[in-house]
């Protein structure tokens, strides 16, 4: 099903193709580790699995050789883990732990990092965002943890998250995709190898580099301004939502004026 939408704008006649294709994904957020987190391995292109360092004679991360997945999903906790009540290692939605040598709780002492793998079905220059900061349900205490972005297994971004960081901080990185292409977020515990309260929020969106852009058109214009407005109020996945908020509003209106004409 197909409609033919004319209008004037800035004297020119915009035709617009809209259909079905609206509703299948959104062009602005590629992916969101947190709305795409899963119980199933690769849905979404998100795994989920860990790097046993103390395995690994040269104790270096290798995203080719070092990855494995997780083996067990709690539906109860909805949680990957190695072995729940053996080891900390595990990943949820919005967030990770480690293990460390030096641990509690009756886990195994033996390094393990988390590491939450996006493989990319898209090419193209996007951002990579997200926050980090220590997991609300985890005390104040330990000497906090590492956290590391690999792309196509070169470190990329890394940063800290200190032991008592309840509000931590947000990042952002340019990058460039090609399909196919594998995005590592890990966490490590720290280099004493200390898990103790080591619960992280790490969470990772993978957005279009050029904010309004609905389109994909490399310009910000008039058809992008008029997708916003057809979809407006949609809740469901649209490339209209510029913010990736679940909902296209007047932020992602906003978001296409402060850029109209960006690129063009």
């Amino acid at each position: 099903m197909r409609r033919q939408i004319s209008c004037w704008s800035a004297k020119v006649v915009i035709t617009l193709s809209i259909g079905l294709a609206w509703a299948g994904g959104n062009a602005q957020c590629v992916a969101d580790s947190v709305a795409d987190f899963s119980g199933v391995q690769g849905q979404n292109g998100w795994y989920y699995g860990y790097y046993d360092r103390d395995g690994d004679s040269d104790r270096t991360y290798n995203a080719a050789t070092d990855f494995q997945l997780l083996p067990e999903y709690s539906a109860s906790w909805e949680s990957w883990y190695i072995q729940d009540g053996v080891f900390w290692t595990g990943i949820w939605n919005d967030g990770m732990h480690p293990n460390g040598r030096t641990t509690s709780g009756g886990r195994q002492s033996r390094e393990h990092w988390a590491v939450r793998r996006w493989v990319s079905s898209v090419a193209g220059n996007f951002v990579i965002r997200g926050h980090v900061a220590k997991h609300p349900h985890s005390t104040c205490c330990g000497d906090g943890t590492v956290v590391h972005i690999y792309l196509d297994g070169v470190e990329v971004w890394s940063g800290t998250r200190d032991y008592c960081d309840y509000t931590g901080y947000d990042y952002a990185l340019s990058v460039t995709l090609q399909m196919g292409s594998i995005v590592d977020f890990v966490l490590d515990p720290n280099h004493q190898s200390n898990d103790w309260c080591d619960g992280t929020i790490f969470t990772a969106q993978i957005v279009s580099s050029l904010a309004g852009d609905v389109d994909r058109s490399g310009c910000v214009d008039d058809a992008d301004l008029l997708q916003v407005l057809f979809a407006f109020g949609a809740t469901e996945p649209n490339d209209a939502d510029v913010n990736c908020d679940g909902v296209v509003d007047d932020a992602d209106l906003l978001q296409v004026l402060f850029n109209f004409g960006s690129e063009c």
